[in-house]
């Protein structure tokens, strides 16, 4: 046919090859909200043929199940002002993900951070577990070199697949957020995901500028900044989070930078992709679901992590008085909090938990054995969050047939859906796949008393909004369905 050109010569799309930049290692079975969503697009990635990796730091001696190989591969990594030293690539495959993992060849554990600090190894932003050190702190030297070791991998990948391949350098949040700017200032095709932009790390200026890197007029470099402004795309991790991003106004984290500013600040097209994470593949698998007993109390439960976004302070809110008026209202209520964090937190609820009725509350700490056992027998599952960029505590209640009542913020909003029905006192919204509440005082007790006294009474309604949100969590929320929303969305963007 004339206008096509012979094989020989003719001109071929490359395939992408995806490297996900992660700070979290995979040691012990366990990973945070971050690292799970990481997991589950690289499962999905990974499921429609797509070539994938997740980079990380590599911990030796810290794997409980299951020890990397050493992939016998080193590199020479430069950087300005220091001598040259080696790192090597070590390699392990869970749920089919390939994860690359990169060790400093010649001081042992040096790349040791991870996001929950166990024993004596180091927290990637510091040596100290202060709340607001983490929401703003001076990166580590560590963390810098472990960046610097992202963006060079990135380009040793990127030579050796370039005839065929596309490498694309996607970051996720502010801790990868300077090997984004690095891989991008290397000529590497790069997205950034905002996980959660509360958070930032920092860097002198006096370093950024022995490193080639333009400060501005700022004493410290905000590296979460530096990302939005420079990444080729910026997605985050649920449509409606990505439109509150988008004001300009929206100023969320610990230093004066407006991000809002930077995001509307960028071309259009390259501005913000709003795309919901999914689960990863054990928690779309049924968990065997205790029949409920009838007359037994109604179980609610919390598993977000202990921090004041997660609105912990709304549950606390007279919770005695609230559970006693429950009560009096033929509505028993227990409450199950399994969550680790701010020790401030964990202290008010053990305060609350003395003062209301024997019963009531009960705290431990996050154990994924625990979180799966509540799963089983919940009801309820609430997340008051004050703000809330995706929710996947209330996605994985929904895929497991616990009924989530959340916050009308961010990404809480697109996991429930679309309102059907409300109380006279707007303040319990029935959705498509769960329940909200409004922003009036006393709203978010009203609507777990009134919730819960549809699932005591076994209203039909009950039974259709969960069979809806079972069905739709084991298709919206399969990691697939997330790995396609990227490729038609971001990657196919990024090929030259």
């Amino acid at each position: 046919m004339r206008g096509i050109l012979p094989p020989s010569t003719q001109v071929t799309r490359r395939a992408p090859l995806v490297l996900l930049f992660s700070h979290e290692a995979f040691t012990r079975n366990r990973l945070s909200g971050y690292g799970q969503a990481i997991h589950a697009l690289g499962a999905g990635l990974t499921a429609k043929g797509i070539d994938c990796h997740v980079l990380t730091p590599h911990i030796r001696d810290y794997y409980a199940y299951q020890r990397p190989e050493n992939t016998g591969d080193v590199f020479t990594l430069e950087i300005k002002g220091r001598k040259p030293f080696l790192c090597s690539f070590f390699h392990q495959v869970r749920d089919g993900v390939s994860y690359l993992e990169i060790d400093h060849a010649d001081k042992d554990g040096y790349f040791g951070f991870s996001t929950y600090k166990e024993g004596d190894k180091n927290n990637i932003m510091s040596s100290t577990d202060l709340p607001e050190q983490y929401a703003g702190g001076t990166l580590t030297d560590a963390a810098l070199v472990y960046n610097y070791a992202l963006a060079k991998a990135a380009a040793l990948i990127g030579g050796e697949n370039t005839p065929f391949k596309q490498v694309i350098a996607h970051g996720h949040d502010h801790l990868t957020a300077l090997a984004i700017y690095l891989a991008h200032r290397a000529g590497i095709p790069t997205a950034f995901t905002v996980h959660n932009p509360a958070y930032t790390s920092l860097l002198p200026a006096e370093t950024a500028r022995a490193l080639d890197i333009n400060p501005g007029d700022r004493p410290q470099l905000d590296l979460l900044g530096l990302a939005l402004a420079y990444a080729d795309i910026l997605t985050t991790v649920s449509p409606r989070y990505a439109q509150e991003m988008e004001s300009r106004y929206f100023d969320y984290g610990p230093t004066d930078l407006k991000y809002g500013s930077i995001i509307c600040g960028r071309n259009r097209r390259s501005r913000l992709v709003g795309i919901l994470n999914a689960l990863v593949p054990s928690y779309l698998k049924d968990i065997a679901r205790k029949t409920r007993e009838q007359g037994s109390p109604v179980s609610v439960l919390a598993a977000n992590r202990l921090d004041h976004a997660k609105g912990y302070d709304r549950l606390l809110e007279s919770f005695p008085l609230a559970v006693e008026l429950a009560a009096a209202a033929g509505v028993k209520l227990n409450f199950e909090i399994i969550a680790s964090g701010d020790p401030l937190i964990k202290k008010a609820i053990e305060e609350t938990r003395k003062k209301a009725p024997e019963g009531s509350l009960c705290l431990s700490g996050y154990h994924e054995e625990g979180f799966r056992c509540a799963l089983r027998s919940a009801d309820l599952a609430i997340q008051p969050s004050r703000f809330e960029p995706c929710g996947l505590f209330a996605m994985t209640a929904q895929a497991q047939g616990v009924l989530p009542i959340v916050a009308q913020t961010g990404g809480l909003m697109d996991i429930v859906g679309k309102s059907i029905a409300s109380s006279k006192d707007y303040a319990l919204i029935m959705n498509e796949y769960g329940f909200s509440f409004g922003a009036l005082p006393w709203a978010f007790w009203k609507a777990v008393i009134k919730t819960a006294k549809l699932v005591q009474d076994n209203d039909p309604r009950i039974a259709g909004t969960r069979e809806r949100m079972m069905l739709r969590a084991q298709q919206e929320y399969a990691p697939t369905r997330m790995a396609q929303d990227y490729l038609d969305q971001v990657y196919s963007q990024l090929i030259k």
